[in-house]
């Protein structure tokens, strides 16, 4: 859409959505003054508008619970990693897994 028609379209899809479903017909008709282009354009903003509805479908706080969890679900801890012995898991986040670690003596056999 070009930036003098979403300068045209813009106003009136911000007051129509504003109003309850059954009233948005009567506005249109009066506001679009019968442009059939410009009223079309602005109720395909609407049903797009509509069909979107909330990004954020739940609120933070109900999805951090899980991710608070405490219990470890694929603990590393005493497993080695080269001549490393894991020995605790000192902390995790979005980015990563932080272990304390100490090295692990190889036996000869």
């Amino acid at each position: 859409m070009k930036a003098e028609r979403l300068q045209q379209v813009s106003p009136i899809f911000h007051q129509v959505v504003e109003l309850p479903p059954e009233e948005r017909a009567a506005f249109l008709a009066s506001a679009c003054a019968g442009d059939a282009a410009l009223r079309e354009d602005v109720e395909r903003l609407i049903a797009a508008h509509e069909r979107a509805g909330s990004f954020i479908e739940a609120p933070a706080y109900e999805k951090a619970a899980m991710l608070l969890n405490d219990k470890p679900t694929d603990s590393r801890v005493g497993q080695l990693i080269g001549h490393y012995k894991i020995d605790a898991s000192l902390g995790k986040g979005g980015m990563g897994e932080v272990y304390l670690a100490s090295a692990w003596k190889l036996i000869n056999l």
